[in-house]
């Protein structure tokens, strides 16, 4: 209910907001995280039999990654919040709502292809 209000749809309350955040970071950055989770394993293996300390270390390593995530996605609600409060007319999307975005499409261009991004 309430998706398909277009560019600038609400994000919900924030507990339907942390679901969706959860699945979607488990569902997108999982698969890639894997290989780092497999290689903090390997060095551990390699360096400690297998014990219950290198177990809780894995552990530790995948909820780090996961609170590091969660930490941004509230940080990004928390900033959607504020942004809406303001109520900053000028940035709806019907009136200079396709100029923000394309200004973000041309500054991310022009990063794409500036030394900054080699720096």
């Amino acid at each position: 209910s309430g998706m398909d209000e277009g560019p600038g749809t609400p994000l919900h309350n924030l507990p339907a907001f942390l679901v969706g955040w959860v699945v979607m970071l488990t569902a997108m950055m999982l698969p890639s995280e894997l290989n780092y989770i497999t290689a903090f394993a390997a060095v551990l293996r390699s360096r400690h039999s297998v014990s219950v300390a290198s177990v809780s270390r894995v552990s530790s390593f995948i909820a780090g990654y996961g609170v590091a995530w969660i930490t941004y996605g509230l940080a990004a609600y928390l900033l959607d919040l504020v942004v809406r409060s303001i109520g900053p007319e000028l940035i709806t999307w019907n009136r200079g709502g396709p100029y923000v975005a394309g200004s973000v499409l041309i500054i991310a261009g022009v990063y794409q292809v500036s030394s900054l991004k080699h720096v």
